[in-house]
């Protein structure tokens, strides 16, 4: 009998050494989403399989997320525990999910880890994502609106192509002498739309030295400077006809995505807009005569620049594997993951030292003569998106507003007042949870 007990505990003490050894070299599983399909989702398919590859006991898998349903989607798996590590997300909405409780801060995080720093970030990037104190999120990229002139059509107007306006007051006068019609009256060339800007009327405003947060976090809409800001781009259209009519030259376009826009055309003289105009020029318009340089500003006081933005990325709050989660979310902000992202998609990043790796490695439209120097200028000088759980409605609702303004229906002032009172309603809701 104790000869077969001894026989009978040896062979457990096997198995639970066999299931110890296979448990201890067993991958960690970690997964990230993202909504894109395509070629995109190939290159972060590529990505997981340089991550896996190096980090031998961790194995990344990347799942591609349809985005109708993602914040739904996300929430479930967060209550269930059975989250991925990080997602990336379409816009600004990081903090609205640090607020609906899905996102992870990244304190613990950042202070036991000082490989990843906020002076590795540019200064409008990181501000983003600081809410109640705590940081939710990086974003690997970033938006930012530069000036870009059709020289053609400056020389053809009798303007000097290489003296592009500073200012606003300076691009009205500029653009007067680029906007034409035909016989019939209808527009065949435009000079300059100071609301067809990335970011919106937040950007616009921004330029101006506009504030849409106040240093506790409450809505100012209707800051005196986005008052004026709004009223000259009134006044501005209205000495075209009104934006209805210069509405209906656009609507004749399919969108820049699809190579048919005034500025592929070379039917609109100069446009502030993100660096993704100089990917489609490159694709659908490589022989336009461009010029590029910092934003137009305004000549108010004040702190004017452009808003950076992007994408937003978060760890989630949920997941089975946090720690190891953090390994592949900095691998993707800040590592070699990031890198290899941007290298592939020939954009600059949102990280000072990836961008130093970049810097003489992108080719195309980063080859041009101060293109480096001319986009860390704007991203140096630049205003982060306020950080605020209401963004995305307080996007919404200024779109609504502004449009009544552009149209009659409502005054500059009394379009942003309304904004301020909605949006301030809702963010007070929120914090009375």
């Amino acid at each position: 009998m104790a000869k077969k007990l001894t026989v009978f505990l040896t062979a457990l003490a096997m198995v639970a050494l066999l299931g110890a050894s296979a448990q201890a070299g067993a991958k960690v599983q970690l997964t990230f989403w993202t909504p894109y399909g395509g070629a995109l989702q190939e290159l972060y398919e590529k990505i997981a399989a340089e991550f896996s590859r190096t980090h031998p006991d961790m194995e990344a898998r990347h799942l591609s997320v349809p985005w109708e349903g993602y914040f739904q989607k996300l929430a479930t798996a967060s209550l269930s525990r059975t989250a991925p590590e990080w997602v990336h997300l379409w816009g600004n909405q990081a903090i609205t999910l640090a607020d609906m409780g899905v996102a992870l801060p990244l304190d613990d995080f950042l202070a036991e880890d000082k490989s990843v720093k906020k002076e590795d970030y540019y200064a409008s990037r990181w501000a983003q994502f600081v809410w109640n104190g705590k940081v939710w999120g990086l974003s690997p990229g970033q938006q930012i609106a530069l000036l870009y002139w059709n020289k053609d059509m400056f020389a053809a107007a009798g303007l000097d192509p290489e003296k592009p306006p500073s200012y606003f007051e300076e691009a009205d006068a500029y653009a007067s002498r680029m906007f034409k019609k035909d016989a019939a009256g209808k527009f065949t060339s435009v000079g300059f739309l100071p609301l067809w800007i990335w970011g919106g009327f937040v950007n616009y405003g921004s330029l101006w030295g506009g504030r849409f947060l106040d240093e506790k976090g409450n809505i100012t809409a209707a800051d005196p400077v986005n008052v004026e800001a709004l009223q000259w781009a009134i006044d501005y259209y209205n000495k075209y006809g009104g934006v209805e009519v210069v509405n209906n030259f656009l609507e004749g376009f399919k969108g820049i995505a699809q190579g048919d826009f005034p500025w592929l055309k070379g039917q609109q003289g100069m446009a502030v807009n993100h660096q993704w105009v100089l990917n489609y020029t490159a694709t659908y318009a490589p022989n336009i005569n461009y010029g590029v340089g910092m934003p137009l500003v305004s000549r108010g006081p004040g702190h004017k620049g452009p808003l950076v933005g992007g994408d937003n990325d978060i760890m989630v709050k949920g997941s089975r594997h946090p720690k190891e989660g953090w390994e592949l979310f900095k691998y993707f902000h800040g590592g070699e993951g990031e890198f290899m992202r941007h290298k592939s998609w020939t954009t600059a990043s949102s990280n000072v030292k990836i961008n130093s790796r970049l810097r003489g490695t992108l080719t195309g439209y980063w080859e041009r003569p101060g293109m480096w120097d001319t986009f860390e200028k704007a991203l140096t000088s630049g205003k982060p998106i306020p950080a605020t759980p209401v963004m995305s409605f307080y996007e919404d609702r200024l779109g609504a507003e502004i449009d009544f303004a552009l149209r009659g229906r409502k005054t500059a002032k009394d379009a942003l007042m309304e904004v301020q009172r909605v949006v301030q309603a809702e963010l007070d809701k929120k914090l009375k949870k």
